[in-house]
């Protein structure tokens, strides 16, 4: 999970009623440092996202990737 909550009013979504008004994402930083830590600690070779909306913001998705291959993060 890199964030949480969502700026969008869909009608068909529950997130404002479960998680509140609030939109709240992790820094790239933390989110690649939670990566690599699951890869040495246990070995994982892919991760699953279940973020409401995980391309909310086009600056962060940017940097994320580009991070991850500057990273060489497999």
């Amino acid at each position: 999970v890199t964030s949480r909550g969502c700026e969008y009013n869909c009608i068909f979504c529950e997130s404002k009623l479960v998680l509140g008004n609030t939109f709240r994402q992790r820094s790239v930083k933390n989110v690649i440092e939670e990566i690599k830590q699951l890869q040495k600690l246990y070995g994982i070779k892919a991760v699953f996202f279940v973020d409401d909306v995980l391309v909310i913001s086009e600056s962060w998705m940017h940097e994320f990737c580009d991070t991850i291959l500057s990273e060489k993060i497999p």
